[in-house]
């Protein structure tokens, strides 16, 4: 095991058409800096391609798109990336994740 994604239905409906609730991406602390994370983000959205609808039925979503929650999105470390400038590895918090690669926005 060297990442993990846990996503989940809060709302009990089992419905397809809203889409999965992302609880969790991390990277295992000894791989982090590897770039794994975003090899997991493409297998997570690849997985909800799959076993989802891609007509949402309310309107939070444009059609043709699938709506993807994040919740209790936290500031603690799932990954390390490298700075262009120098070559250091800095930490790359999940809201940071969230936000900044995977292209989530707030609603």
């Amino acid at each position: 095991e060297v990442a993990r994604c846990l996503m989940s239905y809060y709302d009990g409906s089992h419905d397809p058409s809203i889409g999965p609730t992302i609880e969790m991406i991390a990277v295992k602390e000894s791989r982090r800096g590897e770039g794994l994370a975003k090899v997991l983000w493409y297998w997570v959205l690849r997985f909800i391609e799959t076993h989802f609808t891609l007509e949402c039925l309310n309107n939070d979503a444009p059609i043709g798109h699938i709506m993807v929650k994040a919740t209790q999105i936290g500031t603690q470390e799932v990954e390390m990336r490298q700075r262009k400038r120098d070559g250091t590895k800095v930490p790359v918090g999940f809201k940071e994740f969230i936000f900044d690669y995977c292209g989530f926005s707030v609603r």
